[in-house]
């Protein structure tokens, strides 16, 4: 007959058993995998975070690029790392006091920019056509010229006088007012961090939308 002392050892046995065994401790990849699990969702909100002054139109300007802290000279301007507040924007003032992409010294490196378009770029367009006209011109010192008939004389003369509206100020002027507006929009587009993200989304995967985006962001 079995006792009830028995019994109780036989039905505490299996509960012994599991004190005894080994503890199991899971795979260095299952273990891998977990640890990705719990960072990822932490990982996603620090990127977005880290992105949003990551426009890809400046993208020489981006925060933290490799090889800029080791280097002690010529190191250009930076965008700032993530949207902060500055009071002391000149060139877009408009974004004093609110969170934004540009600084102070930033903008320095957007005076450059800006600069060389207005005394490098668009002066070097009116110097080709000056070239130009004057090589035209030099048709007057050849012998075909001296050879011509009235008639290609005057389509010559006609041609030249074509030169002098674009050469005029009161042409070419107001274009390169209106060239130099659009440079300084630009420039000032730098400082936004929340369009940036959904315009160069457009880019890729709506190409006709990003010219919405674009003309929205420039007029409001």
């Amino acid at each position: 007959r079995i006792s009830s002392c028995d019994r109780i050892r036989k039905s505490e046995a299996p509960a012994a058993m599991l004190f005894a065994l080994p503890l199991e401790l899971p795979s260095p990849m299952v273990l891998q995998r977990l640890c990705l699990f719990v960072l990822l969702p932490l990982t996603g909100h620090v990127s977005g975070l880290d992105e949003q002054c990551k426009d890809p139109l400046f993208e020489t300007h981006w925060y933290g690029k490799v090889g800029y802290a080791t280097r002690l000279g010529g190191h250009i301007q930076e965008m700032n790392s993530i949207p902060t507040v500055k009071t002391g924007l000149t060139l877009c003032p408009q974004y004093n006091g609110k969170a934004s992409c540009c600084s102070e010294e930033f903008e320095r490196e957007q005076q450059i920019y800006y600069d060389y378009f207005r005394n490098d770029i668009f002066p070097s367009k009116l110097q080709r056509i000056s070239v130009h006209e004057q090589s035209v011109r030099d048709v007057m010192n050849t012998a075909g010229y001296t050879a011509a008939m009235q008639v290609e004389r005057e389509q010559l003369e006609l041609a030249l006088e074509r030169f002098n509206p674009v050469l005029h100020p009161s042409v070419n002027g107001e274009c390169f007012r209106t060239l130099l507006t659009y440079a300084a929009g630009m420039s000032c587009f730098a400082c936004r961090y929340t369009r940036a993200i959904v315009f160069a989304r457009s880019v890729v995967s709506r190409p006709r939308a990003c010219v919405l985006d674009s003309y929205h962001m420039l007029h409001g």
